[in-house]
Order: C-alpha cells, then sequence, then structure tokens
C-alpha cells in the first residue's frame, strides 16, 4: 500500500476514533486481518474489516449471553447479528509482517443481540434453570437534610502554672567555746504571676563587747524574682550566722532546688449531621431494574413475600446485611425456602436537589448499589454501584427518572455477570465438598469411598482433605446438570465394599454428606460406671 494512503487513512481515522470516544463504554473492538497478496488494496481492505467485525459480534455474543459462538455451525447466527450492527468505526489499519491487520470498534446493543438470536441453536445452549430473588431498599432524602447538623458540640480547654521548691543548706562552724551553726529550708509554689521583677536586700550589723571577748553578728538576705510567658518564679535566700573564739572553722553547703512549669490546650469541635433518608413504597429502581433483566431471559423471583417472611417490616440494606449474621441466614433461607440460586441486596437512595429558577425543574440523583451472590456456598457473581441524574416537575417525577436512568446503567453488565458465572458453571463444574461419615470405619471402606468418587463420569479435581476412622471428606469439580447426591450415592453404593450396608445423606448447597446408618443420630449416652 502506497505511503500516502497510508497517513491518509490514519488522520481520517483517527477523527472517528475522537467522535466514538463518547460511546466507548458500551463498544467491542474486532480484529481482522487478511493476506496482503489476496486481491488488490480495496479487496485486501475489505476482507479485514469482514474479519473485524465478525470478531467482535462473536465478542458482543460472548458479552450479552455468556455463549460461546465461534464454533463453525454457528456462523449464519453470527452472519445475521453482524448483518445488524449499524455503527461500526474502523479504528486502525496497518501492515504487520504479511497481513493487513485492521481494528473496529462496534457499538453493542446487548438487547438487540439478544433478540437476533432468540430461538436459535445457538440460544438452545443457554441454560435458564438458575433463579435469583431481589431485594432492594429504597430511600428517598434532600441535599438540605443531608448537611443540616443534627448535633455540634465544642470543647476548649487550657491549663498553666509552674511550680518551685528550694532545700538549699549552707552552714559554717567553728570549733572553740562560743559555736553556732545555722541552717535553713524553704519552699515557694507559684500557680501564676504576671511579669514582674523583684529585688530586695536587707543588711544589719550589731557590736559587744564584754570583758576579754568580743562578739559581732552580721545578717544578709538577699530575694530576686521574675515571671515568664509560663509564670515561673525563682527565689533564693542565703543565710549565714557565726561565732568563734578560735581560727579552726567547718563548712556545710548543700543545694538542692526543684522547679517545673505546664502549659496545655486542646480545641475539639464535632458535628454529627442527620440523616432523613426515608424509606419509599415505591419500588423504582427495582421495577426498572427487573424489567431490563428479563430482556435476558433471566429467572427473578417474587422478592416481597420472601422479603415479609424473613424480615417483616425491618428495613434492610447492604450494610446491615454484611455487617451482621443475618445474612447467613437469610442466604439459606433463599436457598431452602425460596429455591433461588442467586441472591441479590442492594439500596437505592433518590437525593433531592434545588429547584432550576430558569426552567422551574427540581433537579435530583439516585445512587443505587447492589450485590449478588450464589446462596450455595456464598460465591460472589456480582457486585456494582452507579449514579444517574435528573431533573422533573417534583421530586416524584425526577425520583423515577433518575432510578430509571441508573437501573438502565447497571442491568446489562449484572445480567452479563449472572450469566457468565452460569456459563463457567456449567463448562468448568461446580466444586462440591463430600463427606462420609461414620464410627470405626476400617480403611478398606475408607479407600473404597475415594475410589468411588474418582470414578464418577465426568468428575475432576478429586483431593482427599481428611481421611480417618470418624469419616473422609473430598473435594471435587462435577460437570454437567444432574443431581450431585444422585451421582455420589451411586458411585459410591455400588462399590462392593458398600455391599449390605445402609446409607444416609444429607444436602447443603454445596456440601454433600453420606453416613453410614444415619446422619444426625444422636451420640450414645456412655455407660454410667458402677
Amino acid at each position: 500500500m502506497p505511503n500516502l494512503l497510508k497517513k491518509t487513512i490514519c488522520v481520517a481515522l483517527g477523527a472517528l476514533a475522537l467522535a466514538g470516544a463518547a460511546r466507548a463504554d458500551d463498544a467491542v473492538i474486532g480484529e481482522g486481518r487478511a493476506p496482503l497478496g489476496a486481491g488488490n488494496a480495496s479487496a485486501i481492505r475489505g476482507a479485514a474489516k469482514q474479519d473485524a467485525v465478525r470478531d467482535a459480534v462473536l465478542k458482543a455474543i460472548k458479552d450479552a449471553t455468556a455463549l460461546d459462538a465461534s464454533d463453525e455451525r454457528f456462523a449464519p447466527i453470527v452472519t445475521e447479528v453482524a448483518k445488524q450492527m449499524r455503527d461500526v468505526r474502523v479504528t486502525s489499519e496497518e501492515s504487520v509482517g504479511g497481513e493487513f491487520v485492521t481494528r473496529v470498534q462496534v457499538s453493542v446493543d446487548r438487547k438487540q443481540i439478544k433478540n437476533a438470536i432468540r430461538g436459535t441453536d445457538l440460544d438452545k445452549l443457554s441454560d435458564r434453570s438458575f433463579s435469583i430473588l431481589m431485594l432492594v431498599d429504597e430511600f428517598m432524602t434532600s441535599t438540605r437534610d443531608l448537611n443540616m447538623p443534627l448535633e455540634e458540640l465544642v470543647e476548649l480547654k487550657y491549663d498553666a502554672g509552674s511550680a518551685f521548691r528550694d532545700k538549699s543548706i549552707k552552714a559554717s562552724s567553728a570549733s572553740s567555746s562560743n559555736n553556732s551553726a545555722a541552717a535553713y529550708s524553704g519552699s515557694l509554689n507559684a500557680s501564676s504571676a504576671s511579669s514582674a521583677k523583684i529585688n530586695a536586700s536587707s543588711q544589719s550589723a550589731a557590736g559587744l563587747r564584754s570583758g576579754g571577748d568580743s562578739l559581732n553578728a552580721s545578717e544578709q538576705s538577699s530575694l530576686q524574682g521574675s515571671r515568664s510567658s509560663a509564670a515561673a518564679v525563682s527565689a533564693k535566700e542565703n543565710y549565714s550566722a557565726a561565732s568563734a573564739s578560735k581560727s579552726q572553722r567547718a563548712s556545710v553547703d548543700a543545694r538542692n532546688v526543684a522547679a517545673s512549669s505546664h502549659e496545655t490546650a486542646s480545641y475539639k469541635h464535632l458535628v454529627k449531621y442527620q440523616d432523613t433518608s426515608k424509606p419509599t413504597n415505591r419500588p423504582l429502581f427495582l421495577n426498572e431494574f427487573a424489567g431490563k433483566l428479563r430482556d435476558y431471559d433471566l429467572r427473578l423471583l417474587d422478592s416481597m413475600n420472601a422479603k415479609s417472611k424473613f424480615f417483616g417490616d425491618k428495613a434492610i440494606n447492604l450494610t446491615l446485611l454484611g455487617n451482621t449474621a443475618e445474612m447467613a441466614k437469610f442466604s439459606e433461607f433463599a436457598r431452602t425456602k425460596a429455591n433461588a440460586d442467586f441472591l441479590m441486596v442492594g439500596s437505592a437512595t433518590v437525593i433531592a436537589g434545588e429547584r432550576n429558577n430558569a426552567t422551574g425543574e427540581m433537579g435530583c440523583v439516585a445512587n443505587a448499589e447492589v450485590k449478588a451472590f450464589a446462596t450455595a456456598g456464598g460465591e460472589m457473581i456480582a457486585s456494582m454501584a452507579e449514579s444517574a441524574q435528573a431533573s422533573g416537575p417534583n421530586i416524584e417525577g425526577c425520583a423515577a427518572l433518575a432510578a430509571q436512568k441508573a437501573a438502565r446503567l447497571m442491568a446489562p453488565s449484572f445480567a452479563s455477570s449472572a450469566l457468565g458465572y452460569w456459563a463457567d458453571r456449567a463448562a468448568r463444574g461446580r466444586q462440591y465438598t463430600v463427606e462420609f461419615k461414620g464410627s470405626n470405619l476400617a480403611l478398606p471402606v475408607r479407600m473404597a469411598f475415594a475410589k468411588a468418587l474418582r470414578d464418577i463420569d465426568g468428575a475432576s479435581a478429586v483431593e482427599k482433605k481428611e481421611d480417618g476412622p470418624d469419616g473422609v471428606k473430598v473435594t471435587l469439580t462435577l460437570k454437567g446438570k444432574g443431581d450431585a447426591m444422585e451421582q455420589v450415592y451411586g458411585a459410591v453404593s455400588s462399590q462392593p465394599a458398600f455391599s449390605g450396608k445402609n446409607l444416609d445423606g444429607t444436602v447443603e448447597g454445596e456440601l454433600v454428606t453420606l453416613c453410614l446408618d444415619k446422619c444426625g443420630a444422636p451420640a450414645k449416652a456412655p455407660a454410667k460406671k458402677k
């Protein structure tokens, strides 16, 4: 291909890619190839594009129905679906080795694809034997209520002070007939003082003569104080007294001062906002969501009866069920009483905004979240959240539009996840845990049980987890739609080691239990000692 043609194609395709970017979330990318020597440039481009469209259709069918249509016997169905694709954009064309490679972007309407293959041989491969029980609580509130404080608390604490303690000792003595010694101990505590400085001094002297002896005494004291920002005070006193008649002297000087100061401040501001979300009796989101899922032939069970039987009038949501023991209880209820293979719980809240003065319409937003898992084993199959905005003449009209938008955005992805999960289980099998219980089980019996499970037609990944006189536990994967208990019981009972033995069994989701004689039989009371 000439370089000029390649450049022209790349420029044109760049503009097309930008034009289709807004719809990229609903698009499927297909890639096709054609040999460079298979005809002229136009024929090569056409063959590569046709192959790319077929690739995109196969991916779209897989995404919408979880079915693999790549088998040659489904070629007419794929061709028919490809004819209904209108929005096909070529995003790139290039030469790779000896091939011309084309990539296309196709906008997918899952409902359209589903309708295109309805009733065909490909559609008959779909397994719709599973059912979904859906529970969604819907609420309504407003931005004004959400921003209105319910409680506000402000706390301010301040504490400052200082402490001073002086146990200093200063004393002197002289060895004579007349001697004396003096000791001083003082303490001062201050918790607050203003900026100040104090200087004080005093001095006195006295003389006395009596006969041949003389006595001189002097006394001096001083006090200095200052205050900083923490109100600290320091003080010092000295006192000395002496009386001597000879030259020999002794002195003692010990200083013991302790001082400390502190300043503590704390501030707390706590605001609690009220939650005025009110449950609504109009299931706007659930009705629209269920209606869209029906386009994919999903079996949906009525949730009103199941909800009222188990929860009564209590409101439920993802947070409530996810953080309490009720989730496991309700999951078992849904599996055994409501015959639900999948359980979906969720919530949808409509938040009313302000009214537009220019148009007179009220704005609102709908926030929805759902989570779905298998009731047998609790395996997650889908978890998603979506938000949609709308406007209407009043809050009721706005809420209906916003909830419908959110449901329409979420339904295709949810349907694809549910269909894909069931298709994978049918193709790859479901994992079961099989237990064999008894008392003082002999080794030949335990070995025969494990061998029977390995001999089941279609069983794979057989792995022994526990083995002892009280029982054996094995995990395995079973393909097909057959009943697990029937397959396990038939294989085990046909072993010669179990000839003439009574077997009992129970099934709880993906746990299959076989017992000698009776499952759940009360244990025998120990014999009383005489």
